[in-house]
Parts: structure tokens; sequence; C-alpha cells
């Protein structure tokens, strides 16, 4: 089960680090560090975020995240 787990994160972190670095090639996104950490940092907001608005029953609190991370990122 470990294991299974650990490559679904591999893989859901690979895409949006692939994302990452052709923004930051071709100007269109402004991340600070590696592109792989920055993905980390962006796919532990998401689940922190569903989590808590799941919680809460509040999907406001989802996209006030989303917009934030989107904000910070605009090239």
């Amino acid at each position: 089960m470990h294991e299974a787990v650990t490559s679904f994160f591999d893989a859901n972190g690979s895409w949006p680090e692939k994302v990452l670095e052709e923004g930051r090639a071709d100007g269109t996104l402004r991340i600070a560090g590696s592109a792989r950490d920055s993905a980390r940092v962006i796919i532990a907001c998401l689940e922190g975020a569903t989590l808590v608005a799941r919680t809460y029953a509040d999907v406001e609190r989802f996209s006030s995240v989303t917009a934030s991370l989107l904000a910070g990122l605009a090239g």
C-alpha cells in the first residue's frame, strides 16, 4: 500500500513540476526556487485546502487558496 501511495504522489508531482519549468522558461510563470519544490508546495496547499473545505463544507475556503496560489505564480 505504501508503494502505491508513494507512486501516486510521485506521478501527481511530476506533471506540475513540468508545467512550472515550462512556464518559467517562457516567462508566463514566476516561481522561486526549484520547480520540484514549488510543485510540492502547490500540491500540499491544494490537498490541505481540500481537507479544510470539506471539513467546513465551504468551497470558498478552497477557492481562496487556489486564487492566492495562481496570483503568486503570475509571470
